[in-house]
């Protein structure tokens, strides 16, 4: 992870990250994995890939620099060795395992306290494993749950209902592409049986079968108040993107030495 700085004027996140020159978090992985659980007759590796989101160099000053509030996690879950990904080929069965693997994540990770948001995504135009960020910005909490309410007002929105499960288009989306699934009563991921998780997976397939896209995204979280969701996107959305954090390579300081340099001349 990188540097995160809060815009004092608008309230927007930053996050600054040195240009990745690797083409695949999973291929450029050396180290060993933390942890190997059995996925069918395969192994399902957990990399835990940095632990800390390196904290801003400048303290609040008047109300114009504020550091990151806490330290971030990031871990890849690895269901594929070779590069490509078969995710839309899993059995609901498979994916249902898969699903599991993260609900345990998520409910592990959430007693550490490392941050508030856990984010889980997918590109399945990549490698086959999960990228789970936990990342140290507060969620925003209004009164009542926010996918209980957006259950309710679905409308003309909505794609698929059924006794446990809504799926619709959201709201407000982020990319051309944004449909949420989501258990119509208040569950978490730790509340999901293996039912319901089997019915989860049989949709998340089902709706990637009939996009017939490789250009999607999948993203998995729980809101403030602790509701599972599952989204589908187009193109390739990270964590930050879909938190729509501002993602930048050069750090201000190190834009304005170089300009500085210039400017002298």
């Amino acid at each position: 992870m990188g540097d995160f700085r809060l815009d004092p004027d608008n309230l927007n996140y930053t996050i600054i990250l040195p240009k990745d020159k690797s083409t695949c978090k999973v291929c450029s992985i050396k180290e060993e994995p933390a942890q190997v659980l059995k996925f069918d007759s395969k192994q399902v590796k957990i990399y835990p890939i940095k632990t800390e989101v390196e904290p801003s160099k400048f303290e609040l000053q008047g109300d114009r620099f504020k550091s990151s509030p806490s330290h971030g996690y990031e871990e890849l879950i690895v269901d594929r060795e070779k590069h490509g990904d078969n995710f839309s080929n899993l059995s609901p069965e498979d994916t249902a395992k898969l699903l599991s693997v993260i609900s345990d994540r998520i409910i592990a990770l959430s007693d550490y306290k490392i941050g508030d948001n856990i984010i889980i995504t997918r590109c399945l135009s990549g490698h086959g494993a999960f990228d789970l960020h936990i990342l140290p910005i507060p969620k925003f909490e209004r009164r009542g749950c926010s996918v209980c309410k957006d259950n309710l007002n679905t409308k003309d929105r909505e794609i698929y209902k059924d006794e446990n499960f809504v799926i619709y288009a959201k709201f407000a989306p982020i990319s051309d592409l944004d449909i949420v699934i989501s258990p119509i009563k208040h569950l978490s991921f730790e509340a999901l049986d293996e039912v319901l998780l089997f019915d989860l997976a049989g949709l998340i397939q089902r709706l990637i079968k009939t996009l017939n896209s490789g250009d999607i995204s999948l993203v998995i979280y729980e809101s403030a108040g602790r509701h599972a969701t599952v989204e589908v996107l187009s193109g390739c959305v990270s964590a930050y993107r879909f938190l729509q954090i501002n993602e930048v390579n050069v750090a201000p300081e190190e834009a304005a030495k170089k300009l500085r340099e210039k400017f002298k001349i």
